[in-house]
């Protein structure tokens, strides 16, 4: 995000000191910012989302995970049935996956 942000270029009188100290707060806080609001863009694909997010969305399509079952496999079971369930309701319903 800091490289997203216009070039600040202060003049040559201002350029030093505390001017440009606040100029340096300023790019870090929107920086922070900008990850704060575009986290939750990320928790959307179960395959890197976090593993919390990850039981939810299984929970969501009544996926339980099994007795010592690796990460990543669980991972790749709730990503198939996220999109078979996305798949079946764009071509009308069970009909449409044959």
């Amino acid at each position: 995000m800091p490289d997203k942000l216009p070039d600040i270029k202060l003049p040559s009188w201002l350029d030093r000191g505390d001017v440009v100290r606040l100029k340096n707060t300023f790019i870090r806080f929107w920086g922070k910012v900008h990850s704060w609001v575009t986290w939750p863009l990320t928790q959307t694909d179960p395959l890197t989302c976090a593993e919390i997010i990850l039981n939810l969305i299984a929970w969501q399509y009544d996926i339980a995970r099994f007795d010592g079952e690796p990460l990543t496999l669980y991972r790749k079971r709730v990503q198939i049935r996220f999109y078979q369930r996305a798949g079946r309701r764009q071509r009308g319903g069970i009909q449409g996956n044959f």
